[in-house]
């Protein structure tokens, strides 16, 4: 999987300056300056560390790979769940920045599908945990992980909580820290404040 970074434009295909970006997309183009996904096992990092990282529209992959992992029949985050189920499989990331896509939001107007479709972030949420839990599946039945489960999954619900809290999803962000504080009370905390999460609204136990 070969993948790139993007330059967002508006309706009349002019630059839209990072400050006036949702938090979200301005995550994912933070996660491309520095240390940005590569190699095998990318699955880990893109859960526990960067969130959704590559735009289908900035991405190409092998046919094998797309045919051995289907989209699945969500209309959300759809990409995001085969990515990670792609990277379990065996697939490597390689990231090239010098091949850029335009990506067009249309300015004082949410993006077309969370314009278009209710409850998007609960059905993110679904959908990205549901991904990452196959992912986790299939590098396990690969034997490609063998390692803390537990904390990883402490690490990635963590992270899914800071993805949606930077969208004011504070609710949603705080189920899935309790989520994480299931697992184990002692990682999660230990997480939010090496991330310095620890007095977000959301990230109280």
């Amino acid at each position: 999987m070969v993948y790139s970074t993007f330059q967002v434009i508006d309706e009349n295909s002019n630059p839209v300056d990072e400050k006036c970006l949702t938090p979200s997309i301005l995550e994912i183009l933070e996660g491309h300056k520095e240390n940005p996904v590569c190699g095998s096992n990318a699955w880990i990092q893109i859960g526990i560390e960067k969130g959704y990282t590559n735009l289908t529209s900035s991405t190409a992959v092998r046919t094998d790979v797309a045919f051995k992992y289907p989209f699945p029949a969500e209309r959300v985050s759809e990409d995001q769940h085969a990515w990670l189920r792609y990277s379990a499989g065996g697939g490597d990331y390689i990231y090239s920045p010098h091949i850029p896509s335009k990506y067009r939001i249309p300015q004082g107007t949410p993006t077309v599908s969370r314009a278009r479709i209710m409850h998007y972030y609960e059905q993110k949420a679904a959908v990205d945990t549901d991904g990452f839990l196959e992912a986790l599946r299939i590098a396990q039945e690969n034997g490609k992980f063998k390692g803390d489960k537990d904390s990883l999954l402490v690490k990635f619900y963590v992270k899914l909580a800071e993805t949606l809290g930077r969208e004011n999803q504070n609710k949603l962000a705080a189920e899935q820290i309790a989520k994480a504080a299931s697992i184990s009370l002692e990682k999660t905390k230990e997480v939010l404040e090496l991330k310095n999460l620890i007095s977000m609204e959301w990230a109280k136990l």
